[in-house]
């Protein structure tokens, strides 16, 4: 069975439909996939209405904000109840802070558009533009300006405009976000330790260090590693997979497919987990979702 683990749909900040994933995935001969947006299940849902036509398998997902020491990590929710009253409120919550941190920073870009000269932008306008989008994300703002004419491409928008002007985004604690992902029946997994913006790379440049965070969210309940991405040297993914042997944790692939805009990001199915951890995933969920009743 190919499998891809991590792939977002455009209701966080990829820019695919569910739909048009789920068929991607198989025309690509996929079977299963996880569709896991940003601190939103509704892309999971809208996905998992395609499965039996396009006859594959998609696993309910979440990627969940979550805080170690002052700054952003991902934990990835695998096999979720996307409907689990106690995991929605929390993504809501982290909704409603996106949506206030967006405007806080188009009031960040006017001070820096009038500084170069630049007509400011209206905060309502690109809440207006954004319509009825699950999840709002600094892609969604590197988009809008990029058709306000800030920039030569949204990558362009980000470098120029948003890198100076970003406000962190708000999160749960890691235990907490393992809790939530728990209680929902799901199984956490550390989205792409190896990151150089959001792995463990922020807090030791030194691989060898990672073990001692990643044992200590163990402690906390953390089910998985996410060992391999396209992005992640063959190295370094062996490196994560004795950890993960270490801790008796499960090892994890994906590709953290955005899209076509994402350098990197940019082809479904490019980092592919085998049918072991489908099936290791889905016993630890059936454990949690048991707990949970």
């Amino acid at each position: 069975m190919a499998i891809d683990l991590h792939i977002h749909s455009n209701h966080s900040d990829g820019r695919l439909t569910p739909r048009q994933l789920v068929a991607k995935a198989a025309r690509l001969g996929l079977k299963a996939i996880a569709v896991a947006d940003h601190d939103t299940c509704s892309g999971a849902r809208e996905a998992a209405r395609y499965a039996k036509q396009f006859k594959i398998r998609v696993i309910p997902a979440v990627e969940v904000s979550a805080i170690h020491q002052s700054k952003v990590i991902h934990i990835l929710g695998y096999f979720v109840n996307t409907r689990s009253r106690a995991l929605v409120a929390k993504l809501d919550a982290l909704r409603r802070d996106r949506i206030s941190r967006a405007v806080k920073i188009i009031k960040r870009v006017n001070v820096l558009a009038k500084k170069r000269g630049r007509p400011a932008v209206d905060p309502k306008e690109f809440l207006e533009w954004a319509g009825k989008k699950e999840m709002i994300m600094r892609g969604d703002l590197a988009w809008f300006l990029f058709h306000k004419g800030f920039g030569k491409s949204p990558n362009d928008v980000f470098l120029n405009w948003l890198e100076s002007t970003n406000i962190p985004v708000r999160g749960l604690s890691v235990r907490e976000a393992i809790r939530a992902i728990h209680g929902a029946g799901g199984v956490a997994v550390l989205a792409h330790p190896n990151s150089a913006s959001l792995g463990l790379r922020r807090f030791s440049q030194r691989i060898r260090d990672h073990q001692a965070i990643i044992a200590a969210f163990a402690r906390y309940g953390l089910d998985g590693l996410e060992v391999k991405t396209p992005r992640t040297a063959k190295s370094v993914a062996a490196y994560y997979r004795k950890v993960a042997d270490r801790l008796k944790i499960i090892p994890t692939a994906g590709s953290d497919f955005h899209g076509p805009h994402i350098p990197g990001a940019r082809v479904l199915g490019a980092a592919r987990a085998p049918d072991a951890t489908y099936d290791e995933l889905k016993k630890r969920s059936e454990r949690y979702a048991r707990d949970a009743r």
